[in-house]
């Protein structure tokens, strides 16, 4: 009786280590959250963006610098539209990256998002989510 009872609360012991260890080690995808600016803040700030990838725009000559220029400008130019159409900030600014069309549908009539010439990857539009974060739609 008392080897069974051993055996038991070594096994239970056992037991309550590997879960807590698991518990520890495994690992959680939690969503970033952001101090997101107010609507009219945010098109203020993407108003001076604009002007700014309008002016790279112009000097630019064609290739990638220029591609990410022109996606820059369209992807703050959706957001502002949004905006205005009274959407909140984050939703705005994830909503927006849908005007964007796969390289891989490059050339090829489909019925996604209006081909403004400019194709983006996933990685891509996580990038340029990134660099609108950075100072023109979140409070640094």
């Amino acid at each position: 009786m008392k080897k069974t009872f051993a055996n038991r609360s070594l096994s239970l012991l056992a037991g309550f280590f590997l879960f807590g260890i698991l518990l520890l080690t495994a690992s959680r995808a939690e969503a970033q959250t952001y101090n997101w600016k107010t609507p009219l803040d945010a098109q203020q700030s993407l108003l001076q963006a604009m002007t700014v990838q309008r002016t790279n725009m112009a000097s630019l000559p064609a290739g990638p610098a220029l591609d990410n220029a022109t996606a820059h400008f369209y992807y703050y130019q959706s957001i502002s539209e949004k905006l205005n159409e009274g959407m909140f900030v984050e939703k705005a600014s994830q909503v927006s990256l849908e005007i964007f069309r796969d390289p891989s549908s490059k050339g090829t009539d489909n019925f996604g998002p209006v081909d403004l010439g400019v194709y983006l990857t996933k990685a891509d539009k996580n990038s340029l989510f990134l660099d609108a974060i950075n100072g023109k739609i979140v409070v640094n």
